[in-house]
């Protein structure tokens, strides 16, 4: 019985609730919504004691002006200090990773000859908070009259992307805070946040002489190897090459033609869906295929291996070096989910001919319940050099028990559910120790 009541109670308190938050005229919000502010509290106490002034007492004229004075005050203050003062926002260095520090700076110049108080920043909180209070705006204890003053600190962006992705502002409502006045900032340069990577140790950095890891030379026209000919000379070529013997035979410059390294290259395809992730989880699980994309890039861009990234309708194909894995990650930083949606199946790029290479090596990264779909469509092609990426949760998730049924099963399966980056470390390891063996 006792339960019973307390059931009814809290349908009855639920109920309540209900009833009491219920918004019955939704139509009539935009005229009465201003009554939630500050200036419409007093604004409604003018018309009350104009009201009073009228009908029953004229000393409650003084009221109202009051009430006004105070309106006034709140508003134009406001907007006459912003108005004095102007003001940049921008980064330390143009470049950062997901979770790592990277210095804000911020100028002001107060053209007033009053001190300045309570400006706050309004900008994108990714861009310039910690990564901790994102709702928290970032507020300056005050402006000197006449100065120009500068303010640092350190923000931690947590998303990759390019920033700032919203204009920033500097608003006040000092002293009052009855009405914000704001005035926007000029921006200073951007900012690229990488993607995460995870480190794959067990591919450890190679020594010795390039040609340990590029291999053989073959004979295609290059500046590596030996003559395999002479051809005339072009802008651009060293006088070292040139072929003084056949330069006096025939009076013309000519230089001699070597030959290329044979560099392995390998693709890393991230596939991406034609529709927008609904909420946060789904979100968060492409994220992931970015961050495996850019560890793998860095790993094989390292060991000097010729990389060419596909995500949506965009290709990158670097050689190797710190300007081959900028390349990749500022792409990867660049890509938008919102675009790709909108417009990557309308104008899919195709690969033009003269930049396909001979792929010795292929990576899919993909989710794994988007593999079995695939599958069960026939409308994606297994071949031997292709090694299949995929990430799951394993909460009520049925799919990791169904991949390993597939004629070509799944390389390496990522739970998002746990530790990934412990996850992807120890399934690259034993993949590619099983490689080796198989190779041995």
């Amino acid at each position: 019985m006792a339960k019973q009541i307390l059931a009814w109670a809290a349908h009855s308190s639920t109920r309540a609730n209900s009833m009491l938050n219920h918004d019955f005229c939704p139509w009539a919000n935009k005229y009465v919504y201003w009554l939630k502010k500050p200036i419409g509290w007093l604004t409604g106490g003018i018309l009350a004691g104009l009201l009073l002034g009228a009908f029953v007492a004229p000393q409650a004229f003084a009221i109202s002006a009051a009430l006004l004075g105070l309106i006034l005050v709140g508003t134009f203050w406001p907007y006459l200090a912003v108005r004095g003062v102007v003001g940049s926002i921008g980064w330390s260095r143009s470049r950062c990773i997901e979770g790592e520090e990277v210095e804000v700076q911020l100028t002001l110049t107060n053209r007033w000859p009053i001190p300045l108080w309570g400006l706050i920043i309004e900008a994108d909180s990714e861009a310039i908070g910690d990564g901790r209070n994102v709702d928290q705006p970032l507020a300056l204890a005050c402006v000197p009259p006449f100065s120009t003053s500068r303010f640092t600190w350190i923000a931690r962006p947590t998303r990759r992307g390019v920033y700032p992705q919203q204009q920033s502002f500097i608003a006040t409502g000092f002293p009052l805070g009855l009405w914000t006045a704001r005035r926007e900032l000029k921006q200073e340069g951007e900012l690229l946040v990488w993607p995460r990577t995870v480190a794959l140790k067990d591919l450890p950095q190679l020594g010795g002489k390039a040609d340990a890891v590029v291999g053989a030379t073959r004979d295609k026209a290059g500046y590596e190897g030996d003559v395999i000919g002479v051809r005339p000379f072009r802008d651009g070529d060293s006088l070292r090459s040139i072929h003084w013997a056949q330069t006096a035979r025939r009076e013309s410059l000519i230089v001699c033609e070597r030959q290329s390294k044979a560099q392995q290259t390998v693709v890393v395809n991230v596939r991406v869906s034609n529709e927008l992730p609904t909420d946060l989880q789904e979100r968060a699980n492409d994220e992931w295929l970015i961050r495996i994309a850019a560890s793998i890039c860095r790993e094989f861009i390292a060991h000097s291996w010729g990389v060419q990234l596909q995500i949506g309708d965009r290709i990158a194909l670097v050689e190797a070096g710190q300007r081959g894995t900028s390349t990749i990650m500022d792409l990867l930083a660049r890509f938008d989910w919102k675009a790709e949606a909108n417009d990557g199946s309308r104008n899919r790029i195709r690969v033009p001919a003269n930049r396909r290479q001979a792929e010795d090596m292929r990576f899919e990264v993909t989710r794994a319940n988007a593999i079995e779909a695939s599958d069960n469509a026939g409308s994606h092609k297994r071949t031997q050099k292709t090694r299949w990426v995929a990430v799951h949760r394993s909460n009520g998730d049925a799919t990791a028990n169904a991949v390993w049924r597939y004629r070509q099963p799944i390389w390496m399966l990522v739970d998002l559910d746990l530790d990934v980056d412990h996850q992807l470390q120890r399934q690259w390891e034993r993949v590619c120790h099983d490689t080796a063996s198989a190779a041995g």
